[in-house]
């Protein structure tokens, strides 16, 4: 007979069970609005990053290839180097299987049940009680932060992930052995393979003090060896990712990313506010969004990172409750620092330990965003919302406590809707620090935000009370405080981040007027240039939803990077691993006017207004959207993707560019090549002739004969990955013009070829799949160890 299963692991089953329905049940009922129709999560980087990189990815797949390199952005870069690509990420299947649109809206979707069961989980392994589990759940899932980074599926993915792996990390403490290392490995890989370094680092920090503070076997020096192994072995599953992300370091853009725009989307002082009260700064309109946010915010982005970073001002009293109620000593040291560091670090240029990192950490510099780091934060609060939930309802006196300080903040959010209501004083002192740069219509809407959203916290504070004073009577009426934090969260209307209809994507105009324009199909796509972003004011039009208009207006200004959704290639930098050659082009001199056309670039997308200002010849204006006011215009002799030129040599990149800024360079027959010593340049004319014979992602080859030395020019980014060959023997690539590939040849007739490889990611991947392969027979031999214990067998 087989034996009886062990009741403990029954119940954790079903308990399990129960808890994975509920949450994606509420995820459902609190996003039915798009998880029950057709509308698509497309705003931000979702429409300008996510979908083009996963829709790329799901067409190399198919193709047979794996993306590589990706020539949408900036030239080309390294598809999985630039790391927000999320290569390898289990999610990406979707796109296989799905619509880009449904796969990335689903995508998103799935990573809230992840979230709110991965924090359950982990606080039921730190012995919390089941509805402190789930106060815990509602408050780190349904966040305006959450809900809100709707907008960037790898932060959200990567936040969904972090209580997941920090669950095994504590299961592989209690117990170790090598297939829990290999578990709780992968998971914290899943945070790097989502598309966020900076989590990945952030969560296999965090595992550190949980295995020096919680209680367990073995001295210091075991808990560490242990915490060794367990970031050894993420360190091996994420091999892959992190050997793509070390090659672009030394010729990325971020490599060398100044302060200033390292601390951008810094988390202002005032919106601290919004912690307790929900959100405040958002009036609903594109323009008086942008008043608050420039002019009282200083935000000098003309918008927010997330429209809310309200996390309650329930959990925020519970979480006082819950901190008070650590036991004096390390443990509770470490929380309070852990809390302080996070509210330094989000606060960012305000803060001033963002700025320290960076100056003192130079693996920091490439990050950004301190709003990112306010995860972290979130969940810590959320445990110890939960331990302060569990401990006020062991003891009376506890919950009188507690209740009374609910009450007390109760009657201080009261306060401040009275002084709203009668002084306006929140629209005054507003009004004052924006120095009057904001309208009545604006103060009145902020006013508006702050009483609706003190009358809701306030609401859940005396909820709160009420429970506490019942609890006596029935414990199970914890449960209403879980309950009712997430109806809170659905009524402070946070809502999913930029749900437009499908049809906001159809081609727009500009993109029609250019496949008229660009002549006979060829090899390599047409490269065109934005002048649109952040420039840019949406027309409201009568009847047309804003989040359609924006999408629309983002798809015709050919922002980055959305023309790779219809099959074209932008000049413009955006993603992070644009090369570091590059971006110093798009800073020199008349980069418009005289240098776009050397890297195969065509036509650019304009404003009407300031083509029109700057006196902007009709005839070059091909194509034109009068609703939103944009223009496409043709740019001045563009030269073709591969050419031959007399090659101007110089020893460094700072000569080279210097060089291509002189006016008198004549571009259309002179290229600067980075040649050191080599050969003198040819005091000819170049006569020749070249043909791109295949274009791929990661192979070219072309097919040249020239009379003369020259140098082959390839209007593509010079980065390291890429080697060549000229009839058949290893060639030298160069630098051309800064940011281009350049291959010196002889006069004769040639075949070049070039290739593109991500340095060391083969044996990575070897790795990685040899580690998990180890884990799973670890895991599989345990087993059976443990099955054959229980039937009383020999070992």
């Amino acid at each position: 007979m087989r034996p009886a299963p062990h009741p403990s692991t029954d119940r954790y089953r079903l308990e399990l069970l129960r808890v994975g329905l509920a949450a994606t049940a509420a995820t459902v009922a609190l996003f039915w609005r798009v998880a029950l129709t057709s509308d698509l999560l497309l705003r931000r980087d979702m429409l300008r990053v996510i979908l083009p990189l996963k829709t790329y990815w799901a067409e190399r797949v198919r193709a047979g290839a794996w993306p590589e390199w990706y020539p949408y952005d900036a030239l080309g870069q390294p598809y999985a180097g630039m790391v927000v690509s999320g290569a390898f990420h289990p999610a990406n299947l979707l796109f296989l299987v799905l619509p880009a649109g449904v796969a990335l809206k689903w995508s998103a979707l799935v990573s809230f049940p992840v979230l709110a069961l991965g924090v359950w989980l982990l606080l039921r392994r730190l012995h919390l009680s089941a509805p402190a589990c789930a106060l815990a759940a509602v408050l780190v899932s349904a966040n305006g932060y959450a809900v809100c980074i709707t907008n960037s599926l790898p932060y959200l993915q990567a936040m969904a992930a972090v209580p997941c792996a920090l669950w095994a990390a504590v299961r592989f403490f209690d117990r170790p052995s090598l297939a829990r290392a290999v578990l709780a490995g992968l998971l914290l890989a899943l945070v790097l393979f989502a598309g966020d370094a900076q989590s990945f680092l952030v969560a296999c920090a965090l595992t550190l003090p949980l295995v020096l503070l919680l209680p367990g076997k073995g001295g210091t020096r075991e808990r560490l060896g242990a915490f060794g192994l367990l970031v050894l072995a993420a360190a091996l599953v994420a091999a892959p990712q992190l050997v793509a992300a070390a090659q672009v370091m030394g010729d990325a853009r971020t490599a060398d990313r100044p302060l200033a725009e390292a601390l951008l989307w810094s988390l202002h002082p005032l919106r601290l506010l919004e912690l307790v009260l929900g959100p405040l700064f958002g009036t609903g309109e594109l323009g008086r969004d942008s008043a608050v946010t420039d002019a009282l915010l200083a935000s000098g982005t003309g918008g927010l990172w997330v429209e809310s970073v309200h996390f309650g001002a329930v959990g925020l009293v519970l979480a006082g409750a819950g901190a008070a109620a650590l036991p004096a000593g390390k443990l509770r040291r470490t929380v309070l620092a852990g809390l302080g560091a996070g509210l330094f670090l989000v606060l960012g240029r305000y803060g001033g330990l963002s700025a320290l990192l960076y100056r003192l950490l130079p693996l920091w510099r490439p990050f950004r965003y301190p709003e990112k780091l306010i995860p972290p934060l979130f969940l810590l609060l959320a445990g110890c919302a939960a331990l302060g939930l569990d401990r006020a309802a062991e003891r009376p006196e506890r919950r009188r406590t507690l209740g009374r300080a609910a009450l007390a903040a109760a009657g201080c959010l009261a306060v401040l809707a009275l002084a709203e209501l009668s002084l306006h004083a929140f629209g005054r002192a507003c009004q004052w620090l924006a120095q009057g740069a904001l309208s009545p219509d604006v103060l009145e809407a902020l006013g508006a935000n702050l009483l609706r959203a003190c009358l809701l916290s306030g609401l859940g504070l005396v909820g709160l009370w009420a429970v506490l004073r019942a609890v006596g009577r029935d414990r199970r009426l914890l449960w209403l405080v879980p309950a009712g934090v997430g109806l809170l969260a659905f009524l402070q209307g946070e809502r999913l981040a930029g749900a437009v209809s499908p049809a906001a994507l159809e081609e727009p105009l500009t993109v029609e007027a250019l496949r008229a324009a660009q002549g006979p199909p060829r090899l390599g796509a047409p490269r065109v240039y934005s002048a649109v972003l952040q420039r840019r004011a949406i027309p409201w039009l009568p009847g047309v939803p804003f989040e359609d208009l924006d999408t629309a207006a983002t798809t015709s200004g050919l922002e980055p990077v959305t023309p790779a959704l219809f099959g074209l290639e932008g000049s413009n930098l955006y993603l992070p691993a644009a090369s570091a050659r590059m971006a110093a082009v798009t800073r020199a001199p008349g980069f418009v006017e005289r240098l776009l056309a050397v890297f195969d670039t065509a036509h650019a997308a304009v404003l009407a207004d300031d083509y029109l200002a700057a006196g902007g010849p009709p005839a070059r204006v091909v194509g034109r959207s009068p609703r939103l006011k944009l223009l496409l215009v043709s740019l001045p002799e563009p030269a073709p993707r591969a050419t031959l030129r007399r090659a101007l040599c110089v020893g460094s990149p700072g000569e080279a560019l210097r060089a291509l800024a002189e006016p008198g360079l004549d571009l259309r027959r002179e290229a600067i090549v980075e040649c050191g010593s080599g050969p003198p340049p040819p005091v000819e004319d170049v006569r020749g002739e070249v043909r791109l014979t295949r274009y791929l992602p990661e192979h070219v080859e072309v097919t040249a004969r020239s009379e003369t030395p020259a140098v082959l020019v390839l209007a593509d980014a010079f980065y390291s990955g890429w080697t060549a060959t000229v009839d058949g023997r290893a060639a030298e690539l160069l630098p051309a013009n800064v940011a281009a590939r350049g291959l010196l040849l002889v006069p004769g007739e040639h075949h070049v070829a070039l290739a593109f490889r991500t340095p060391g990611l083969r044996p990575a991947v070897a790795l990685a799949l040899g580690t998990l392969a180890l884990g799973a027979a670890s895991g599989v031999a345990g087993a059976r160890r443990r099955l054959r214990a229980r039937r009383g067998m020999p070992g």
